[in-house]
């Protein structure tokens, strides 16, 4: 059985991997709901491929259709607001803001799911949180125009916004339902 630390590897070299081919296809002006239909068809076939390999028997439809839906539309639109940010900002601003979307996961996981912090991981909250405001600054300049800046943050929110809602369903889902299932819906 692999490890939390193996699947941490694992999870890092694949996401790296997505967000290359996130610039690759704003880069290169590819249609990011191609690209985002691609991604989500790999997940389905593999997670398929699992779920049937497990046998298992059919899981309740509540929660788990609707925790489904909610994340594959988050998922979707997070992935096409995170590329098309890209076409008006740098990497370097885009995916560091867009991962604060994991902070504010943290956030709800203490109020919504009763977790606790220790002083360590509130600090490293308020340090995200910090950053923004960091490279809110380094936008202004790393944008070409106005409408640039304005175009890029809009979609960075959207994709933030997505991307805990997303976060967050598969952390219901997680507690709450068959993984495999809910994977394979979503």
């Amino acid at each position: 059985m692999i490890s939390w630390y193996g699947y941490s590897i694992a999870a890092l070299m694949l996401l790296g991997t997505q967000r290359f081919l996130y610039k690759v296809t704003a880069q290169k002006g590819l249609s990011s709901g191609l690209t985002t239909t691609v991604f989500m068809a790999t997940v389905t076939v593999l997670s398929t491929l699992l779920y049937v390999q497990t046998a298992p028997t059919p899981p309740p439809w509540f929660p788990l259709v609707p925790l489904a839906l909610a994340n594959s539309l988050s998922f979707a639109l997070s992935t096409i607001a995170n590329i098309e940010a890209l076409r008006y900002l740098s990497a370097g601003i885009i995916f560091p803001l867009t991962r604060l979307s994991l902070a504010t996961v943290v956030v709800i996981s203490v109020v919504y799911f009763n977790e606790a912090l220790h002083s360590q991981q509130i600090i490293g909250v308020a340090l995200a949180f910090g950053v923004v405001y960091l490279l809110a600054g380094e936008a202004r300049q790393d944008a070409r125009n106005a409408r640039d800046l304005r175009r890029g943050l809009l979609f960075i929110g959207l994709c933030i916004l997505c991307g805990t809602i997303a976060s967050v369903s598969s952390k219901m889902a997680a507690v709450g339902t068959d993984k495999a299932a809910f994977m394979t819906l979503s």
